[in-house]
């Protein structure tokens, strides 16, 4: 026992005496999420905007990355763009849905229109944030996912009707 202590302690932040290991609580279980926009540079974006909160498992550039890889990956939330190549993220949503154990989707996209919000949450969307307020509302959207909650975009949300279901 005292052999593995010493050969793992610093590797697994255990602290405690041999005898009665604890694993330090410190490095808590992020919940996973997969990321999905066909530009790179909003790839990083959001990367840098949710990495200290949750664990990115993956990201595609297109609907049929997204499809081959979230089977395998199995994150719990889904933050995928609308327009992509391939297969758009609509058309992405409602394959995942039919599946029978789709992620949360949060959309996220620059599209304003009523239309495209009532077309994501047919799809099976739980959030729909605009790419220009992804800095305040993307953290806010996940984890109200989360907790079982909607969440649109406050700027959307006085201006569609929808919102008012959520």
């Amino acid at each position: 026992m005292v052999h593995l202590y010493k050969a793992y302690s610093e590797r697994l932040d255990i602290v405690g005496d041999p005898d009665a290991i604890v694993v330090s609580r410190e490095h808590t279980v992020k919940h996973r999420v997969f990321v999905a926009d066909d530009q790179k540079e909003m790839l990083r974006t959001v990367a840098a905007a949710i990495w200290d909160q949750f664990q990115i498992v993956g990201m595609a550039g297109n609907g049929r990355e997204v499809l081959k890889l979230v089977p395998i990956l199995h994150p719990e939330i889904l933050v995928l763009d609308i327009v992509m190549p391939v297969v758009n993220g609509i058309e992405t949503a409602l394959r995942l849905k039919a599946s029978g154990a789709p992620p949360k989707i949060v959309f996220l996209t620059v599209y304003e229109d009523r239309d495209f919000v009532d077309a994501a949450f047919a799809a099976g969307a739980n959030a729909y944030v605009l790419k220009s307020h992804l800095s305040t509302e993307l953290v806010p959207a996940i984890q109200s996912v989360l907790r079982g909650c909607p969440f649109v975009s406050a700027c959307m949300q006085s201006a569609t009707p929808h919102s008012s279901r959520l």
